[in-house]
């Protein structure tokens, strides 16, 4: 989000409107709480937002490079060849994207630039995420724990 200029502009400009909004508040430590929720809410909408626009285009892609396929079966000239091209090129652009996220999620120490091998690195992001959750909790330790207590 940091190398997003336009999240940057908007953070930078709506940070003194909240800070306007909290004058009342004298603890900085409730004022600094106060503006890190309010980033944070911020950020969430944000991103949801760039996300849903970007699945958009995706599919927007997909579609169209679809239909430049069909086009080129039907005439395989030169500027049908380019259309498909460049929309491969996109399509790329935005599984590399993807794929950018998954390294990123599955913390993974090493990888290659240009490596796409997504099935390792969401296998490895699913398996650090089960790591980093609660199975279970042992009920009767709890109770017997409770019990002896009272």
């Amino acid at each position: 989000m940091v190398d997003d200029k336009n999240y940057v502009l908007a953070i930078t400009q709506i940070i003194p409107e909240w800070l306007e909004e909290f004058k009342e508040v004298i603890d900085k430590r409730v004022l600094w709480d106060l503006i890190k929720y309010r980033v944070r809410q911020f950020t969430m909408h944000y991103a949801k937002e760039k996300a849903r626009k970007r699945r958009q285009e995706l599919l927007q892609i997909e579609t169209s490079l679809r239909q430049a396929e069909e086009r080129l079966a039907i005439d395989p000239s030169e500027p049908n060849l380019e259309i498909l091209e460049d929309l491969k090129m996109k399509y790329d652009s935005h599984f590399d994207y993807i794929v950018k996220g998954a390294i990123i999620r599955s913390r993974a120490s090493w990888y290659e630039k240009g490596e796409k091998s997504t099935k390792y690195f969401l296998g490895l992001e699913s398996h650090r995420g089960t790591k980093s959750c609660i199975d279970f909790v042992d009920c009767l330790e709890v109770m017997e724990t409770l019990l002896q207590t009272h």
